[in-house]
């Protein structure tokens, strides 16, 4: 159940973020993990699963970057580093990226934030 949860959530996010930009753009997804990697059997695995899925259904470019340590900024850096390479959609799989969503420039061209799932309050 949880998977299938995880796969939901990813696919509405991945749609959301594509959904707001203009026809005209060229969408490049990039998935960012949190602690775990893309095996780990958990919502990392199942959000790269789903963007993968939805990228190549679509031709569109995707990639993923896994930080190299558990820290706010390694998570902040491979978030740049994906924005720095082109990628215009940036998924942050869990509740880990809350410090990385905040702390991006709010400057990057064209950056919007769509969160999917529940606000916290």
């Amino acid at each position: 159940m949880k998977k299938l949860v995880s796969l939901i959530l990813a696919l509405a996010m991945v749609l959301c973020a594509v959904s707001f930009a203009s026809a005209d753009e060229t969408y490049r997804v990039a998935m960012i993990t949190d602690s775990g990697d893309i095996t780990d059997q958990s919502f990392n695995q199942t959000t790269y699963e789903a963007c993968k899925a939805f990228c190549e259904a679509n031709g569109v470019d995707f990639n993923y970057f896994k930080p190299t340590g558990d820290s706010d900024a390694e998570r902040i850096a491979q978030v740049e580093a994906a924005i720095d390479e082109g990628y215009n959609v940036i998924v942050m799989p869990g509740y880990l990226f809350a410090a990385a969503i905040g702390r991006v420039p709010a400057d990057v061209p064209g950056r919007e934030v769509h969160r999917a799932g529940r606000e916290r309050g």
